[in-house]
């Protein structure tokens, strides 16, 4: 895919918010992209039926609260999958913990 086209495909997976079916309880409240059209912003949130209130993760503004009216997102879309592990990323351990020593002293270019 172009840049171009994986802009597009981004901006049509937004849906509008009256789309969005909340959870039904505190604890099960799932992070989504919430973004609002007219104001231009995209935050990473969730709801919360019990307050009716949305709640934003990782803004730096004062309150992480929609606490002003206008300000609950307009749209919404899930989070992607978190990527696969692959061989480079999967922790690995040593069962013996002479291997492991080994094994640092190559990293570090110690003989």
């Amino acid at each position: 895919m172009t840049d171009e086209s994986d802009r597009r495909a981004f901006e049509a997976a937004w849906q509008d918010i009256g789309t969005y079916h909340a959870a039904d309880k505190f604890v099960r409240a799932e992070h989504i992209l919430c973004g609002h059209s007219e104001k231009r912003w995209i935050r990473m949130g969730r709801y919360y039926p019990e307050m009716k209130r949305w709640y934003y993760s990782g803004t730096n503004e004062r309150s992480q609260w929609a606490q002003v009216e206008g300000d609950e997102p307009t749209h919404w879309m899930p989070l992607p999958k978190p990527p696969e592990a692959t061989t480079a990323t999967k922790p690995f351990t040593f069962a013996d913990p002479n291997a492991q020593l080994e094994w640092e002293r190559q990293r570090m270019g110690e003989k």
